[in-house]
C-alpha cells in the first residue's frame, strides 16, 4: 500500500493541506487493513518489517505514521502469515478491502495483494507486564502487585 503519485498540478511548496493529504495513506487505512487480516485468520502480521502484537499501536503524528512509536514510510508493506486461501478469501471479501479499492480509485493510492509460499516476519516481542493480581486473590487484596525486574 503506498501513497499516490503527486499530480502534475501539485505544488510541493505551497499546496494546501487538504490536497496534500488526499493521496496519502493514513494510519486509519493501515489499521483497517491490519484488522481485516486478523479477522481473516492471520497468525502474524508486520508493517514494513515491524511485527505487530496485541498491544501494538498504529498512529499518526504530524505527517508520520508510527507503528509502536517507530516511524514507517510509504510504500507500506503489510505481511500476514496464515492459511493463504483463508487470508485471501477473508480479506478480499471484506468491507475493508472494498474501502481500500475505493481509496485506490478515488485518490490514486497504490494497493497490491500478493501471495507467497514462504514468508518470514521478524520475531514478536512479549508485552512487558507492569502489574498483576492473582486470579484467586483474597477478597481483602484489591491492589495490584507491582513487578520488578527479576520477579
Amino acid at each position: 500500500m503506498g501513497n499516490a503519485a503527486p499530480g502534475s498540478a501539485s505544488d510541493p511548496v505551497g499546496g494546501s493541506a487538504a490536497v496534500a493529504e488526499s493521496g496519502l495513506v493514513q494510519d486509519s487505512d493501515l489499521q483497517l487493513v491490519v484488522n481485516a487480516l486478523w479477522s481473516a485468520g492471520a497468525e502474524a502480521i508486520s508493517i514494513n518489517d515491524q511485527r505487530l502484537g496485541p498491544t501494538t499501536t498504529i498512529r499518526q503524528a504530524g505527517g508520520a505514521i508510527l507503528v509502536d512509536f517507530r516511524p514507517v514510510s510509504s510504500p507500506y508493506q503489510v505481511k500476514a502469515v496464515g492459511n493463504s486461501d483463508a487470508l485471501a478469501n477473508g480479506f478480499l471479501s471484506s468491507p475493508e478491502a472494498t474501502y481500500v479499492v475505493g481509496l485506490q480509485k478515488e485518490y490514486g493510492l497504490r494497493f497490491d495483494f500478493a501471495r507467497a509460499d514462504h514468508l518470514s516476519l521478524p520475531a514478536g516481542t512479549s508485552p512487558e507486564v507492569r502489574w498483576a493480581k492473582p486470579l484467586d486473590a483474597p477478597a481483602d487484596q484489591t491492589t495490584p502487585q507491582t513487578l520488578t525486574n527479576g520477579d
